[in-house]
């Protein structure tokens, strides 16, 4: 996983809800980072329709 994402990638979600309604969330250069730093993960500037 991380040798895939180590470079920065887009990372997309799209969610929908019980009832039909349906939103998405981006975020620019997902990253994970490597074992030295527990895998984190970094997200870069958000964009979407939830969580607002």
């Amino acid at each position: 996983m991380y040798s895939l994402l180590s470079l920065g990638q887009q990372l997309y979600i799209h969610l929908e809800g019980w009832d039909g309604t349906t939103g998405y969330a981006s975020y620019q250069n997902f990253v994970i980072g490597d074992e030295t730093s527990n895998y984190q993960l970094t997200l870069g500037e958000f964009s979407g329709n939830v969580g607002k």
